[in-house]
């Protein structure tokens, strides 16, 4: 609460960045302050600040835990509203942390809600992404958002009904 306070102050921003920053790059942290410090890094920053923190949030989606690739992916949820085009570049990084992730963590649905949101106008890209998930979708919360991408492309396309997909 006290961050966002200070986050609508310009000065105050780039001081409460730098300490996050820092809390993110010490490794004798545990995973779960440096996973808080990429949430709070994402509710605080505006359009022009996100590639200063892109490195942060490509290399948590990377990490082989759980708690850590999901923190990044959701700051990447939050921040396609800020700038639709940075986190378009993290694209190749979300579909290795979809691939990379547990069939049945929290990461999964993560990843795929984080791709879904990417690709959402191309027509072409839900249909491999639906084509890609379709036996792997092992999260409940995973399978009904592949649900809702695959009524999507249905409704969207009603040739492809008689398909498979």
């Amino acid at each position: 609460m006290i961050i966002k306070e200070l986050s609508s102050k310009s000065q105050d921003i780039i001081i409460v960045t730098s300490s996050l920053t820092q809390d993110m790059n010490n490794s004798k942290l545990d995973s779960v302050y440096k996973a808080s410090a990429i949430r709070a890094l994402g509710t605080i920053v505006d359009g022009s600040m996100v590639q200063s923190i892109e490195r942060f949030i490509k290399t948590a989606m990377a990490d082989r835990n759980g708690l850590m690739s999901s923190a990044a992916l959701v700051t990447g949820i939050h921040l396609f509203e800020v700038n639709k085009e940075a986190v378009r570049r993290w694209l190749s990084d979300v579909q290795q942390a979809l691939s990379l992730a547990p069939q049945k963590s929290i990461t999964q649905y993560h990843a795929l809600g984080l791709a879904y949101l990417v690709k959402q106008n191309d027509r072409m890209a839900i249909m491999k992404l639906v084509q890609q998930m379709q036996s792997s979708a092992a999260n409940p919360l995973s399978a009904c958002l592949f649900l809702r991408m695959y009524v999507s492309v249905l409704s969207k396309d009603p040739s492809i009904k008689y398909s498979t997909i």
